[in-house]
This record gives C-alpha cells, structure tokens and sequence, in this order.
C-alpha cells in the first residue's frame, strides 16, 4: 500500500518561494555572515586579493555544500521518522529544498567578497564590504513582505540585528604551515583551505599577528555588541 502523501508541489513564483521561504532565509543569512568573516579575518592580516578571493571562494562552496547537505539529510530522517509512525509524508522532494540552500548560499555570500573581484576598484574594499554585508542583511530579512504579512522594515531589522553574530574568534591558537584557518562569526564555522605551502606559510604568519587587533576585530565586535542590544530589546517588548 502506497504512503500517503500531504506534500503539493508549488507552480506559482509567490508559492514557490513560500515553500523554500525556510531554506532561501538560512542560506541566505548563512552565506553573508560567514563570508563576511572570512573576508574580515583575512583583511584583517593585509593579505593580496587573490587570496582573499581563494579563501572566499572555497568556504562559500564548502560551507554551501555542507549546508545543503545537511538540510537533505535532515528532511530525509524526519520523513523515516514520520514513515515509522505510520504518518503521512510532508515533503516528497528533499534534493530540491537541498539545492534551493546551496543557491541561496552561493548568491548571498558572494556579495561580501563582491569590493575584492574588480581589482581596478580604488576603494577602501574592506569598508565597502561591510555596507554591502549589512545592506544585504537587510534587503534579505525585508523581502519577506513580499511572502507574508511581516512588515518590510520589521523583518529587515530582525535580520541585520540577529544576523550580525557574535564576535569574530580566534578557531584555533596554532596555524599549520600548509594550512589556513579562518573563523567565522556564526559559530564554530570554520573554512580550512589547502593550497602553496609557501602562501600559506605567509598567510598563517600575517594572520597571528595581526588579525587580533585588526580594523575588521573591531567592527566585528562593534556588530557583536549591536547584536546583542537587539536581542535584549526583542526580550523586553
């Protein structure tokens, strides 16, 4: 006896959209702010652009693959669950809620490194990508008026204040030779990218130095304390 099935397949954009609302905000979210730290921990030690682009480049195709599988799996095990309970199945396409991550990964964390892929830009890069970061922060978290009925500037504030993160950390107190670890605002993140020991060598060296008491820890922190005014103000109204 086949499995009954509560899962409709969305046909317009407004529905479609609805239906991957969960998938779209949390790439979203996810891809800026974990970009932005690595875009500011590598700016931080005063590095070149191409390897700022390098690091860039590989945590958001790691990170996005990593997401999306994730959220795979995890849709996977609850339809198990579900299918063992003898309950009807929710969703009938796990890979596309899969994919709908990894995109909204890839397009919103590429706007971070956006100051760093023009190299003919005389701009300060660095400050260029923290407007772009929290614009885009906002822009995500107010696009939800177009899906439901939260107001544009309610869910685009939500977003820029819970999205900001906490303080920029040091993941681990030894840099390996052949090895980059950079550090991310949203938790244990974390990008390791292996590529020329002898970059690297200089890479891991600059960033001991110099990371700490960067311009970009203290914008970091800045974000950090932001963060957590707004949460403080959302638990006394």
């Amino acid at each position: 006896m086949s499995r009954r099935s509560l899962h409709v397949e969305p046909a317009e954009p407004i529905n479609i959209a609805r239906h991957y609302v969960r998938e779209l905000i949390y790439g979203a979210n996810d891809g800026i702010i974990t970009t932005f730290a690595v875009v500011a921990g590598v700016a931080g030690g005063g590095l070149s652009l191409r390897v700022v682009l390098i690091i860039g480049a590989a945590n958001i195709i790691a990170d996005g693959l990593s997401m999306a599988a994730g959220n795979y799996l995890s849709i996977r095990s609850h339809e198990s669950v579900l299918e063992a309970e003898g309950l009807p199945e929710e969703e009938a396409s796990p890979f596309r809620h899969a994919v709908a991550t990894f995109l909204a990964f890839v397009v919103a964390g590429t706007i971070p490194l956006t100051p760093y892929m023009v190299p003919s830009w005389s701009v300060d890069r660095f400050a260029l990508s923290i407007v772009l970061t929290l614009a885009a922060m906002f822009a995500v978290g107010a696009s939800r008026a177009f899906i439901s009925k939260i107001r544009w500037c309610n869910g685009g504030f939500e977003m820029l204040g819970l999205g900001n993160g906490r303080e920029i950390q040091r993941h681990d107190e030894t840099f390996a030779p052949s090895q980059l670890h950079t550090f991310s605002s949203a938790g244990s993140v974390h990008c390791s990218v292996r590529y020329f020991p002898a970059t690297s060598r200089a890479v891991s060296t600059s960033l001991r130095t110099s990371v700490l008491s960067s311009p970009a820890a203290r914008v970091s922190r800045s974000l950090s304390l932001s963060s957590k005014a707004c949460s403080a103000w959302g638990t006394l109204t």
